[in-house]
């Protein structure tokens, strides 16, 4: 028994030898381990009903498709040299994407041929730049003027309409496309409709004080259309604090924030128009990794814009997590 008890621990010692002198097994991938592309996307404002809701949306994404996200904006709506200076950022980091909002043909050109140099691919958001990047996504902003335009004449008929048009920014050449494209379908259909045209820039208290300004020296005014999310919201409280119906002032929103979705279920706006802010990060994330892949984009990759009603608000704001009163 003895003699049997000593083989077995000598084959024993042998297999445990073998598998101590047997070479590592090759990892499947080389050894390395490969890096997660780094996908930066520059938007004109890193916060906001709007820009807010696309930046959560689009690193969301980023993390259910293995990337590394980033979303960075200007403290300031549409301040184009702090978004210059963000996509050297992105240069510097290595990113593999580079998504940005050019909001200027002209201004955008030489960072972009930097990230060009440094290997990054480009896409765009709402507007593509000739010849370095053709690829983008968002709202079209004709699309986006011509639905603003109708529903202001799906609600108040194509007479007697005198309409101020709070835009976000005076020098966005996308804002510029959506306003002539709100200009020209609104007079395509109500040809004596009397539109005058502002802007916020981007601010709350701008906002406020051109809505209080305009309605106090322009007393004929009975629309406001608002292609600025603070416009919406100061435009909805002018008319509550003035106990003003529909029929005196009737106010349309912009985007799906918790304020002005409050104040369209309130019955102190008569809607809002909606950006898929949510699918356009999203989209955003996934169209990366399809440019990473190999895959090739379709010029231009359009989100939808439709009014939405106090009737469907509620569940809206559910579908998006926002709570409401």
């Amino acid at each position: 028994m003895k003699k049997i008890l000593t083989i077995l621990l000598a084959i024993a010692m042998v297999f445990a030898l073998t598998a101590c002198n047997k070479p590592a097994e090759e990892p499947v991938d080389g050894g390395e381990e490969t890096a997660a592309t780094k996908v930066w996307f520059v938007a004109p404002l890193a916060t906001g009903s709007a820009w807010g809701t696309c930046g959560t949306a689009f690193l969301a994404e980023c993390e259910k498709l293995g990337m590394e996200g980033k979303y960075e904006g200007p403290i300031q709506a549409a301040d184009i040299p702090a978004m210059i200076d963000l996509c050297d950022q992105a240069i510097a980091d290595g990113a593999d994407v580079l998504i940005c909002n050019w909001r200027d043909l002209d201004s955008f050109n030489d960072v972009a041929d930097r990230a060009l140099a440094a290997g990054i691919k480009l896409i765009g958001y709402n507007m593509a730049l000739p010849e370095r990047c053709p690829n983008y996504l968002g709202i079209d902003p004709s699309k986006l003027g011509e639905v603003q335009a109708q529903t202001v004449v799906d609600n108040l008929g194509t007479e007697g309409i005198n309409v101020l048009y709070l835009n976000a920014s005076a020098t966005s050449q996308s804002h510029a496309i959506t306003q002539k494209a709100f200009e020209d379908k609104l007079h395509e259909l109500a040809p004596n409709a009397v539109i005058t045209v502002d802007f916020t820039s981007g601010s709350a208290d701008v906002a406020a004080e051109k809505v209080s300004t305009y309605m106090n020296a322009n007393p004929e005014i009975n629309a406001i259309a608002c292609n600025c999310g603070f416009a919406a919201v100061a435009a909805a409280a002018y008319r509550e604090e003035n106990s003003l119906t529909s029929e005196q002032l009737y106010v349309q929103g912009i985007d799906g924030g918790a304020d002005i979705l409050q104040y369209v279920l309130d019955g102190f706006a008569d809607c809002t128009i909606i950006q898929d802010w949510t699918g356009a990060g999203q989209a955003a994330a996934q169209l990366a990794q399809k440019m990473v892949n190999g895959e090739e984009l379709p010029e231009f990759t359009g989100l939808g814009a439709y009014p939405l009603y106090a009737d469907g608000v509620k569940a809206y704001a559910d579908s998006q997590g926002i709570t409401l009163n």
